[in-house]
């Protein structure tokens, strides 16, 4: 019985981990989708409310993988302009980087992750007339979990949630990364392979 398990394990390991990606550095590519909790912004005395609180947006991605087991992952992404409703009312642009640890459990080609860490947002608010721009920006709590798909040791695709914690203007947006891993590629019999 012993011997059994030990060679369902030493089959069934190699198989779980062939597709997941080594240690090394990862570049990617973002799109996301999000929502940002607005409330009203009041300009000259007058309060405008959001056309929608659903934009989207995209942006890079640049990662190091100290092991098959966790990333400290970073990025920059940007997101579309929001609009409010009224005569002469604003329009704010959303820009956010964060950088966080990424725990993360292989099986097979999947992989499955949360993150933690921090993110700087900075919002730009462009007034109509002679009411100037404002700009602000600030650092807040992130959060985010999803899955990725391994196509080879090199690719992978990951879905996820994410959140930016805010009292004022939360942002929760789902992101789709397309990364490429820097990672040596060995042949079964431990040499380097081309």
């Amino acid at each position: 019985m012993k011997c059994s398990r030990y060679f369902l394990f030493t089959l069934v390991l190699p198989a779980s981990v062939a597709f997941s990606s080594g240690e090394g550095l990862y570049l990617g590519v973002n799109a996301v989708q999000g929502t940002i909790d607005i409330a009203e912004v009041v300009v000259n005395n007058t309060a405008y409310t959001p056309s929608s609180e659903n934009t989207f947006g995209g942006g890079l991605s640049l990662g190091y993988q100290p092991s098959e087991h966790v990333a400290i992952d970073a990025a920059l992404d940007g997101l579309n302009m929001v609009n409010f409703d009224g005569e002469n009312a604003p329009t704010q642009s959303y820009w956010f980087s964060y950088l966080a640890v990424k725990p993360i459990l292989h099986a097979w080609k999947l992989n499955a992750f949360v993150s933690i860490g921090a993110a700087y947002v900075s919002i730009s608010q462009n007034n109509s007339g002679n009411t100037p721009d404002t700009d602000h920006s600030m650092v807040r709590p992130y959060g985010g979990a999803g899955f990725g798909i391994n196509f080879n040791p090199s690719t992978e695709m990951s879905f996820s949630i994410n959140r930016i914690e805010d009292t004022k203007t939360p942002i929760t947006f789902g992101m789709i990364s397309l990364t490429y891993h820097f990672v040596d590629h060995y042949e079964s019999s431990g040499f380097l392979a081309d």
